[in-house]
């Protein structure tokens, strides 16, 4: 008989021990944990791409825009580049955070962030522009085939000035923070001496929504060159109560050197004409009125200037043949017209009709209009006179004192009944009231735009580097200000870092393919530079008012070909993201 196996041992199945549970566990803990850093790690690479790559499809339209505005650009105006560092409003150069959590230190001078450009440009265009404020009549919109284009960093209010003034009152000059007015020269101090505003200040004790600059934002600022049309324009019926049938109303609705298409104006693109006194007393004993001031006021609050650095005006009057006039016919300086950029009010209501007495009133000409003026620096402080932002240009040299403002939100969202009277008065009001805090966001161009840099190229090359292994080998010279860049990677800008942009000074009586202009006709100084702190400002005119002249009779002053933006940007989310990008775009020739 056949009898089944005896097993030599326990034949119970045998489970793991304790030790090699843990160990097990233990190695797909660590397993576990690795496939989930691998894909954090890829999805922080994929998220990090993605904002990337909206940042570079920003950028893209940004270029655009811009290609499109230098393609419509006219030499029958002029151009302006402001190169400058960001400073305090006492001129004292700054390190600038990214944003609170910035802990470095470039330049290895103790103090964290870094000196970050704030650069501006300015020119003139022709195509088809339209006024960007809200039109208080259907149809009735400001057009115009005539522009000033502006690229550059704005400048945000404070949002609490302390002087008492009545927030509620929508005619008061206080509070400009949150009733916003077309005479708002943008410059805090005038109400607290504290208060510095600037890009990257950091005021003891006070709030600076200005501070970092994740929270900058380019602006482009279009403003509309017009002339007021005394006939043809269709005004509206009624308009908030006002009849163009009444003779005694219809002056409100027609265009003045007050307003144009029922729009607030500035009364010239050059700052220091931007006054005029409303009684008009050397022209004419009955005012210009205008609907943008609230029509019950006495005539003497009738004379704020309508300024383009409030960020709520975009349209001057004149034309391109009036600009051409006063940058090469006056020949006197800008300030002589009697106005002070950091004054809201005070003297000088008069500038442009004084100026329009001597200059071009046949009755009074004082100065042959057609005269060259043969001061250079008098013509630069002109065309400096031009800028939206404000400057302060009687101690010779420019001091910049407020930039355009804006707001990333209107400063009130909601008006109550209350605050305005309900007649038709009171609701004219508040649609102009409205209509200003809609205009602080209109010209925000590129937000959190934390470096803007301009240079500048006549398209020569620096001949005189012959190595090849050189970076500037056959490279096109760029003029602007000194800027240095990283070129060690060791993460510090010192004196070993290759400078990135240089000045070449060049003058008409040098010879060679790198021949070009005087310095003191572009940039207004010698050779050697300026200091950090001040601004250096290039300007391009129609022609040199006193340069050396050529054997057939010509002063000259030449253009560049080319202009090169640099523009870095923050990302919204995370603002330890910083991008740069750089575009080249071509100055079109002579004609335009």
């Amino acid at each position: 008989m056949n009898y089944p196996a005896t097993p030599s041992g326990d034949s119970r199945n045998r489970g793991f021990s304790v030790v090699e549970m843990m160990v097990t566990i233990g190695v797909l803990v660590l397993v576990a944990a690795g496939v989930s850093a691998i894909f954090t790690s890829i999805g922080d690479t994929v998220a990090r791409g993605r904002k990337v790559s909206e940042l570079n499809r920003f950028a893209s339209q940004v270029e655009r825009v811009m290609r499109e505005d230098f393609e419509r650009m006219t030499r029958d105006g002029f151009l302006v580049i402001v190169n400058q560092n960001a400073t305090d409003f006492n001129g004292n150069l700054v390190d600038v955070q990214l944003s609170s959590a910035d802990a470095s230190d470039l330049d290895a001078n103790g103090n964290t962030g870094r000196v970050r450009r704030v650069d501006e440009i300015m020119f003139f265009a022709r195509g088809s522009f339209a006024s960007s404020r809200r039109a208080l009549a259907s149809g009735l919109v400001a057009e115009s085939s005539e522009a000033a284009i502006y690229y550059g960093h704005g400048q945000k209010r404070p949002p609490a000035l302390g002087d008492g003034g009545d927030i509620d009152n929508y005619i008061s000059n206080k509070y400009l923070f949150f009733n916003p007015q077309p005479y708002d020269n943008n410059y805090p101090a005038r109400y607290n001496a504290n208060l510095d505003a600037s890009l990257g200040a950091s005021p003891l004790g006070e709030l600076n929504p200005n501070r970092y600059a994740k929270d900058w934002s380019l602006l482009r600022h279009v403003t509309l060159l017009m002339s007021p049309e005394s006939a043809g324009r269709v005004l509206p019926q009624e308009v908030f109560g006002l009849d163009r049938r009444d003779p005694n109303e219809r002056e409100y609705l027609e265009d003045s050197e007050r307003q144009i298409a029922l729009q607030p104006v500035a009364r010239s693109i050059f700052s220091s004409l931007r006054g005029t006194d409303p009684r008009r007393i050397m022209q004419d004993p009955n005012p210009p009125r205008a609907i943008s001031d609230p029509y019950t006021t006495n005539l003497s609050e009738l004379s704020g200037y309508r300024r383009r650095a409030s960020g709520l005006v975009d349209i001057a009057v004149g034309d391109l043949g009036f600009v051409r006039s006063v940058v090469t016919s006056v020949n006197r300086t800008p300030r002589s017209f009697g106005i002070n950029p950091r004054n809201i009010f005070g003297a000088g209501t008069r500038q442009y009709d004084n100026f329009a007495k001597q200059y071009f009133n046949p009755a009074n000409t004082t100065t042959d209009p057609t005269v060259t003026t043969s001061d250079r620096s008098i013509v630069r402080q002109w065309m400096i006179d031009a800028l939206p932002s404000e400057w302060d240009q009687s101690g010779g040299i420019p001091v910049q004192v407020s930039r355009v403002r804006y707001e990333d939100v209107p400063t009130r969202l909601l008006y109550s009944d209350a605050q305005f009277n309900n007649n038709d008065t009171g609701r004219l009001q508040q649609a102009i009231a409205e209509s200003n805090q809609e205009m602080l966001g209109s010209s925000v161009f590129l937000p959190r735009c934390t470096e803007f840099i301009v240079e500048w190229s006549y398209g020569f090359v620096n001949e005189n580097i012959v190595n090849v292994t050189d970076p500037e080998f056959k490279q096109l010279i760029w003029y602007g200000r000194d800027r240095r860049i990283d070129s060690n990677a060791d993460g510090l800008l010192t004196a070993a870092d290759r400078v990135a942009a240089r000045f070449y000074n060049k003058s008409y009586g040098r010879t060679g393919t790198n021949q070009g202009p005087d310095e003191l006709l572009v940039v207004g100084h010698g050779a050697g530079g300026i200091a950090d702190n001040v601004p250096e400002i290039a300007c391009f005119g129609y022609f040199d008012p006193n340069g050396a002249l050529d054997p057939n009779g010509f002063k000259p002053w030449s253009w560049p070909r080319f202009i090169r933006v640099t523009m870095s940007i923050a990302d919204a989310s995370d603002p330890t993201i910083e991008e740069t990008y750089q575009v080249v775009l071509e100055v079109p020739a002579g004609g335009g």
